[in-house]
């Protein structure tokens, strides 16, 4: 938790939101969501995330404002 914490600090705020749950039937275990120019952006900010160290994977997807 506290690498994640610390990825969000060097993220300032570009940062929107952020959750952090024990699993569920999508096999899901959190989301970010980040402010970012374009996709390619998005990407970068993603390569500091501290999941994939601990054996996570993560998924970089565009959202729309509704």
């Amino acid at each position: 938790m506290s690498a994640r914490k610390a990825w969000f600090g060097e993220l300032g705020d570009g940062v929107v939101d952020g959750s952090v749950s024990e699993g569920n039937d999508a096999r899901l275990s959190g989301y970010s969501v980040v402010r970012a120019n374009d996709l390619d952006s998005a990407v970068a900010m993603a390569r500091g995330c501290p999941v994939p160290a601990g054996g996570g994977s993560v998924v970089v997807s565009e959202t729309v404002d509704m």
